[in-house]
């Protein structure tokens, strides 16, 4: 059988043509290659399969070279280049102090608008304006780092995406009018959504068997330092609370080294990421992950823009209440660190459903005016480990993790207002109820998307020339 010839004609199409070295069993290393990715994406082990194609390969002339390195390589799944290593130590240091940076600079912008108001003499909705332009430019940065994650090279846009963030914040620390600040904080709003973007990415998919774990560490660093900047910006405010900004601006400098982290994520060949085919696998692959992600995040942002009032209502005084809702925070970041921590023999997707049957057990309770204080602790807590998990998990089912963590992303970023807005139009003084109820209906609606990314998981386009090939080679 003229195994060349065939391969030539499928070199194009075909990943494993990369994947594996000249032989004369092609058709055996594509039929092992599709055994393991349907393996991995039913998540149950198909031995018999797996076992019978190496022992085809090895028994093939040339085969026991070939039989060692496909085991190396098809563990990337379908249309994917191998991992090109682990970042790092300096770049993993570096890249969790620029995401504490971030959280500083994010958590000081919305605490300084009461003393920016002052100091530029401006009006409450005029200061509206600082956040708005930094979403703004952190949405558009998202969006198109994600949709061009073929064509822009990882190190340099990083490296224009530091110089962007640091740029923006060093000049909103020292604009003397508001409009120059505004302008300085778009700037910097433009730097943070692709950095994010880079960092979460990297991060969810570089570290193999330990990517939730190190995903879930990003993201509790980034509350660590959500939570530094309010406290920053409040031992500035004597002086000038835009010094937070500019010394923020200063570790991002510091921090070029984290570039290295993001340059090690692999990018998507050409041959198999272009055109609005590829965009359309990845949008129906990740839908379910996407919808799970978006409203868990709404989920996330309701409790903290409602959970006082909610408990206010309820009868607590308002200060108290303000202090209580801050559980909900301390327990979300310590869920990020220990959770991982104690169930990493569990999969992805029995971490995030668990995670979210206990939301909605806690919230229901909460609705039932079951010590809510508690409810929300123990939600934060359980809540903890979703959104990072859910990137981790989504790296390993598409072959562009960078686009379809950018549409998650940016998915995000719209329930962020959406999920509020609609507790808001339904909550009622009358009944306090009302808005745990509504958040049991987020934490639902995100458990069944969670699983359904496995029972409505489309079989990919990789799948089919994968097994097209198997097939036809053993015919």
């Amino acid at each position: 059988m003229n195994y060349a010839g065939r391969s030539q004609r499928l070199g194009e199409v075909d990943p494993l043509r990369r994947a594996i070295p000249r032989t004369d069993s092609p058709g055996l290393a594509s039929e092992l290659r599709s055994a393991r990715w349907r393996m991995k994406a039913a998540e149950s082990p198909v031995p018999e399969e797996v076992d019978g194609a190496h022992r085809r390969i090895r028994n093939s002339p040339g085969g026991l070279r070939t039989a060692r390195h496909v085991r190396r390589r098809t563990m990337s799944g379908p249309g994917q280049e191998p991992p090109a290593g682990r970042p790092s130590t300096g770049a993993v240091i570096a890249g969790f102090t620029l995401i504490v940076a971030l959280g500083v600079a994010v958590a000081s912008l919305g605490a300084s608008l009461p003393f920016l108001r002052e100091h530029y003499g401006i009006g409450v909705a005029a200061s509206g304006f600082a956040v708005v332009a930094f979403n703004v430019g952190a949405l558009l940065s998202t969006l198109v780092c994600g949709l061009a994650d073929r064509r822009l090279p990882p190190k340099p846009t990083v490296f224009v995406l530091l110089a962007l963030f640091a740029t923006g914040l060093g000049s909103a620390g020292a604009a003397p009018t508001w409009t120059l600040f505004v302008t300085a904080i778009t700037v910097a709003g433009l730097g943070y959504g692709g950095l994010a973007l880079y960092l979460n990415t990297a991060f969810a998919s570089a570290f193999g068997r330990h990517n939730v774990l190190m995903i879930n560490l990003l993201q509790a660093a980034f509350g660590i330092g959500a939570i530094i900047g309010p406290i920053a910006t409040a031992a500035t405010a004597p002086v000038d609370v835009r010094w937070t900004l500019t010394a923020m601006a200063v570790v991002t400098v510091l921090c070029w080294t984290a570039a290295g982290c993001c340059a090690a994520e692999r990018r998507v060949p050409a041959a198999e990421g272009a055109g609005w085919s590829s965009l359309r696998m990845v949008l129906v692959v990740s839908a379910p992950f996407i919808i799970a992600g978006i409203f868990y995040n709404g989920l996330e942002t309701s409790v903290g823009a409602w959970a006082s009032t909610h408990l206010t209502w309820s009868g607590m005084d308002p200060g108290d209440a303000a202090r209580s809702t801050a559980l909900f925070w301390a327990g979300l970041t310590a869920g990020r660190v220990i959770i991982p921590l104690a169930a990493k023999n569990l999969g992805p997707a029995t971490l995030i459903r668990i995670s979210l049957a206990i939301a909605v057990a806690v919230f229901s309770l909460s609705a039932w005016g079951a010590a809510p204080v508690l409810c929300y602790a123990v939600a934060g807590f359980a809540l903890g480990p979703v959104l990072p998990t859910t990137l981790a998990w989504l790296s390993t089912a598409t072959h562009r993790a960078q686009l379809a963590n950018s549409i998650l992303l940016t998915g995000c970023m719209a329930a962020n207002v959406t999920h509020p807005w609609l507790v808001g139009i339904t909550a009622d003084p009358a009944k306090p109820w009302t808005i745990p109820a509504v958040l049991t209906g987020f934490a639902a609606l995100g458990l069944v998307a969670a699983l359904s990314t496995t029972v409505f998981r489309p079989k990919t386009a990789a799948d089919d020339k994968v097994d097209q090939h198997a097939t036809t080679t053993r015919s």
